[in-house]
């Protein structure tokens, strides 16, 4: 056993002198001792790798724990709206409001055996019912004077008081103390329910004996004033909710997001490739600007620029394209279209994009022009707009111009545009009058 001591020791020693002459090592030592620090030198022994935990076991595959991020395990819900397809809640809808009621004078009020009410009050913003509370100082029962006090309902806020009629309701009663705490109270928002008919009566007929209310040490009446607080919950019916599951929409929400996100990608790659003219093969030429851009971007998203580009027209031979009967900012925006299915012009220039949109068969780009001037039709831009849709083909634009003509005829038929284009554009008008 001694030899076999003796070899491991060897061997133990032979590896520590390796490691001492190992070319990082070194190095981090050096480099703790620039730092003034203590080097921390990676055993080299080799890993053992422990096999995992059984099924089941903590930290195994079926266990409910999981790492957080910051090294802490949390509990997964195995049974939460995460892991279901749909959800479901109930509950009861419960109107509740309270009333306070301050009787002063009271020694004067208490000195005989007669009910005293309160004014009658309405409870609660929904059901505006008519509530009110009446107490008796000296309720004799059993040869003993008890505090009675009771609530009762006055009728139904939306005035159908018929005889059948039932709220369900519970309630408190508290006596309160000068400071505004309860120190006797009776009933909870847990008790039995209490079934209320017009001038039902409901209470306690010994909330307290009477010479427990008047003991100077209980500070129930303080300064002659006694204060009796109620709060009610009135049930109503059962509220259901249904919704989805996070089984169901954790895998859609995430196919919408990445979606959005592609699409974003792909809006900002196209956009550069507008703006690089390194590959670049044709030229769009305004009386003011050149532009250039891609025959296969255009003519993928354009029939007419596939024509162009399919036939020896001069536009494929000379790879340009003259525009002069457009502004430099209509070609512009046209293109940003083109590339990106957007365009921050759209709104201001939507009358000139749709002119443009019909020339070169961008039926995406006219269809948004004719919802952005749909939406900014007034009384006075309403013949023009008609006019307009009815030049380039804007059908569903012409419809909603017609729409709103009819809608506002008078006042229309009184501007200046409309005159102008009904003296000029008399056919067009011929839509109009068929549609009344």
């Amino acid at each position: 056993m001694s030899g076999r001591n003796n070899d491991r020791e060897g061997r133990v020693r032979d590896r520590e002198q390796r490691r001492d002459q190992d070319p990082i090592v070194i190095a981090i030592r050096r480099h703790a001792e620039n730092r003034g620090g203590v080097a921390v030198v990676p055993d080299p022994r080799p890993v053992v790798h422990r096999p995992a935990s059984p099924r089941g076991a903590a930290g195994g595959p079926g266990s409910t724990s999981a790492s957080s991020p910051h090294g802490t395990k949390r509990k997964m819900d195995l049974y939460g709206t995460e892991t279901v397809e749909q959800w479901a809640s109930t509950e009861l809808e419960q109107e509740t409001f309270a009333f306070l009621w301050s009787i002063k004078n009271y020694s004067a009020l208490s000195s005989g055996s007669e009910e005293i009410k309160s004014p009658v009050f309405k409870g609660g913003l929904k059901s505006n019912h008519l509530w009110q509370m009446k107490m008796n100082p000296r309720k004799k029962l059993e040869e003993v004077e008890y505090f009675a006090v009771h609530l009762i309902l006055n009728g139904f806020g939306d005035g159908d008081n018929q005889n059948t009629r039932k709220l369900k309701v519970r309630f408190q009663i508290s006596l309160l103390d000068p400071d505004g705490r309860p120190l006797k109270q009776a009933g909870s928002p847990n008790m039995t329910v209490c079934e209320f008919k017009k001038y039902s009566v409901w209470g306690y007929d010994k909330f307290l004996q009477t010479s427990d209310l008047l003991a100077p040490s209980r500070r129930l009446v303080e300064e002659d004033t006694l204060k009796i607080h109620c709060r009610v919950w009135i049930e109503g019916d059962l509220k259901h909710k249904l919704g989805q599951g996070g089984a169901s929409l954790e895998s859609k929400e995430l196919e919408d997001v990445n979606k959005r996100r592609r699409f974003e990608l792909l809006s900002e790659n196209m956009a550069a490739l507008l703006g690089d003219t390194m590959f670049a093969d044709v030229a769009l030429s305004t009386e003011t600007k050149t532009f250039m851009a891609h025959k296969a971007v255009l003519g993928a998203r354009s029939t007419v620029f596939q024509a162009m580009f399919n036939t020896p027209m001069k536009e494929s031979t000379q790879n340009s394209v003259d525009i002069p009967d457009f502004d430099e900012d209509v070609v512009k925006a046209m293109l940003e279209y083109i590339y990106t299915g957007e365009t921050s012009d759209l709104n201001e220039k939507a009358g000139e994009l749709m002119q443009i949109a019909e020339k070169y068969d961008l039926n995406g780009l006219k269809e948004d022009c004719e919802l952005a001037i749909a939406h900014s039709l007034t009384v006075d831009n309403a013949a023009e707009v008609l006019v307009l849709s009815h030049l380039h083909n804007a059908e569903n634009l012409k419809i909603k111009a017609i729409d709103f003509i009819n809608r506002n005829k008078e006042d229309v038929k009184k501007t200046n545009s409309f005159k102008e284009a009904a003296h000029t554009h008399a056919a067009v008008f011929v839509d109009l009058y068929l549609s009344q």
